[in-house]
């Protein structure tokens, strides 16, 4: 199953709605509305446009298992654009600056070792080892999907680095600074691929605007 458009005007659709106070959105992207939407892991990613078409992170929150796509992306679109604790709560004056992004996520494996994954192809998921002596004996966990270590110029190594630092960060002001440091501290190291869509507040409207005239919805990306 591949994300597309229509999964990311849909997340427009619902943040429109919870900032205006109107109605739940259709979740129009489903082919049989008697049977069961599909299911996914995903993640929905909330950027600001920047003059210089960068891209840079307003909000992103997912989740690993599968959720129905229309339940799922409703749920996490509104979480990650006014609950990530990183940053505001995104607020009307900012929709026109916006660009939303659904990934679906599978093919999950576990890593061999530290390095068995492909940048650029692989997200990665890390799950850390309590700190022998540490009041803090919850297991910590982090992710970065495929597109981040690349679009940061990331190696690797740099990779797992601030992924150490991702998940650690509050754990006595003690954070993985080296590579090997970093490496140690991982019990888990998963791969996965995903597929990823991304649309624009002007596209956005665009695809609105052909609605209301009638025109063919878009398709797939």
């Amino acid at each position: 199953m591949n994300a597309n458009s229509l999964h990311c005007y849909y997340c427009f659709d619902v943040l429109v709605a919870h900032l205006n106070g109107t109605s739940e959105p259709t979740p129009y992207f489903l082919e049989d509305d008697d049977a069961p939407a599909p299911q996914s892991p995903l993640f929905v990613t909330w950027s600001t446009v920047e003059s210089d078409g960068s891209l840079p992170l307003r909000g992103c929150i997912g989740n690993f298992s599968p959720l129905p796509l229309d339940a799922g992306l409703k749920e996490y679109a509104l979480i990650s654009a006014v609950h990530d604790r990183r940053f505001a709560p995104i607020t009307a004056s900012e929709l026109p600056a916006l660009h939303v992004g659904v990934s679906l996520l599978s093919d999950f494996d576990d890593c061999a070792d530290a390095l068995d994954w492909t940048l650029g192809e692989h997200g990665i998921r890390a799950f850390y080892r309590p700190r022998p002596g540490s009041r803090d004996t919850a297991e910590r966990s982090a992710t970065f999907l495929p597109e981040v270590p690349t679009a940061q110029g990331w190696t690797k190594e740099k990779t797992l680095i601030a992924l150490a630092h991702k998940a650690l960060s509050g754990r006595g002001g003690m954070h993985p600074v080296k590579y090997e440091r970093a490496v140690a501290e991982i019990r888990r190291l998963q791969r996965y691929t995903s597929t990823k869509a991304g649309v624009s507040w002007a596209e956005y409207l665009e695809w609105k605007q052909r609605e209301s005239d009638g025109s063919p919805s878009a398709s797939s990306e």
